[in-house]
């Protein structure tokens, strides 16, 4: 274990020790210290670079029937009067605990033995190396202007404490790099995240470059006849698609407004070419319930629903490990973490052949999203008209829309190039050809 985890986990116990000695019920610490180190490189030749670290320590309280939460920095060296203010503003508080939410104290306070969960150690990037790459995607210098690229490493520590005795430190490594240029009206910004350097695809992110300015060099026509369309979707316009879908199959909002899928699970609401799975990369979740891969559509078929630990009770089923926390004070609710669209075996080339006549998406102006009452999925896009299978002229930009399960059901097919998007924070996807979506 390293100091950064053992500093930490002591600090998040002292802080729970404080809680208990200012008299609240129960309590739970989680903590995350951030190193950064970033690589810039501009238009203009001029480059930088930069490192940090931060540290967050998110504690709550239950007292008298009520919760409440602060957000400190550092865990305070000296906690108990933030312990004593936590268990007054939880006595004052509205808010009424939930009994799931928050364990109950051990009945002799021993501090456990902590799960610690490391990262492979990589060696660092030299900055020239690094600057080599970015310079790579700033040329050439046709068509719209680069304005500049980074690479960001991450590398963090998280610990989650509670006032049982339960203690988790999980390590975390993450790379992303992405470029902006000049676009239709604004700024375009496209990027790649891996949790390896020698994973993040630096030639994909250069293709798509040149993609994003092969069509700004056609002059792209801001009108496409309205009405359906074939369309084949990129890998970054549909990672927007795979994130929504973590959303909208999560058990929060299946209970709240969806409660017609409870009773497809087991049977087909999406093409066959559909399989979806979440796979959250940190061992457990806001609740503190250790996570679990999720298949959620298993080739069309709904298998489940992202779960934290009270929804999952309501459904009798057993958590997944989903609930994410957005603040302190706020409940914890599911969301997607790391979640994919399976690949399939054909190439964006061999898909764009067997499209008659139909729109190739290559960019998001507007990343798309789930939305209004009907669950429309809907996008901003720049790409480009094809017929016969061959790109006739440029697109964009076009605003593409679909009820989401007749999108689903719409999938033809899915390509094998997949990609984790940095926009669509966490959502890996290859491209994907859906047999209409409306435009205009």
């Amino acid at each position: 274990m390293t100091s950064a985890a053992e500093h930490l986990l002591a600090s998040a116990r002292r802080l729970l020790d404080a809680v208990a000695d200012a008299g609240g019920d129960a309590a739970d610490v989680r903590a995350v210290t951030t190193s950064v180190r970033a690589t810039q490189v501009f238009a203009d030749g001029t480059h930088a670079g930069r490192d940090g670290v931060t540290t967050v320590t998110e504690l709550r309280v239950q007292a008298g029937g009520g919760v409440a939460g602060l957000l400190l920095g550092a865990p305070p060296g000296e906690p108990a009067e933030a312990a004593r203010l936590a268990v007054e503003l939880a006595r004052r508080s509205r808010l009424t605990a939930d009994p799931h939410d928050l364990p109950p104290p051990a009945a002799a306070r021993r501090p456990g033995e902590a799960a610690i969960h490391p990262v492979p150690a990589e060696p660092d990037v030299p900055f020239d190396y690094c600057r080599a790459l970015l310079s790579r995607l700033l040329t050439p210098v046709e068509g719209p202007v680069a304005l500049g690229a980074e690479h960001v490493r991450s590398r963090s520590w998280t610990v989650v404490a509670d006032a049982a005795g339960t203690a988790v430190a999980y390590e975390q490594a993450g790379h992303h790099a992405w470029h902006w240029l000049e676009g239709l009206g604004g700024h375009m910004v496209d990027g790649l995240a891996a949790t390896r350097f020698g994973e993040l695809s630096w030639d994909l992110l250069a293709t798509r470059a040149r993609e994003f300015r092969a069509v700004h060099l056609a002059g792209p026509r801001a009108v496409v006849e309205s009405g359906p369309h074939p369309v084949l979707l990129h890998p970054e316009v549909a990672a927007h698609l795979v994130r929504s879908l973590g959303f909208l199959l999560s058990a929060g909002n299946v209970l709240s407004g969806m409660r017609p899928l409870l009773a497809r699970v087991g049977r087909r609401i999406a093409a066959p070419a559909v399989t979806l799975v979440d796979d959250p990369p940190a061992p457990v979740d806001a609740q503190g319930t250790p996570t679990r891969r999720q298949t959620l559509l298993s080739a069309g078929v709904l298998r489940g629903f992202l779960t934290g630990r009270d929804n999952a009770a309501v459904l009798g089923v057993p958590p997944s490990g989903s609930a994410r926390r957005e603040a302190p004070d706020k409940p914890a609710v599911e969301s997607p973490s790391r979640i994919s669209l399976v690949p399939g075996t054909r190439s964006l080339d061999d898909l764009r052949s067997g499209m008659d006549d139909g729109i190739e998406a290559v960019g998001v102006v507007h990343p798309g999203a789930i939305r209004g009452r009907r669950g429309t999925f809907t996008t901003v896009v720049l790409g480009w008209r094809i017929r016969g299978g061959r790109r006739v002229h440029a697109l964009g930009p076009v605003r593409l829309s679909l009820g989401v399960f007749e999108l689903l059901r719409s999938v033809e097919a899915v390509g094998d190039d997949p990609a984790r998007s940095f926009l669509a924070a966490g959502a890996s996807c290859p491209g994907v050809l859906v047999g209409r979506m409306d435009a205009g």
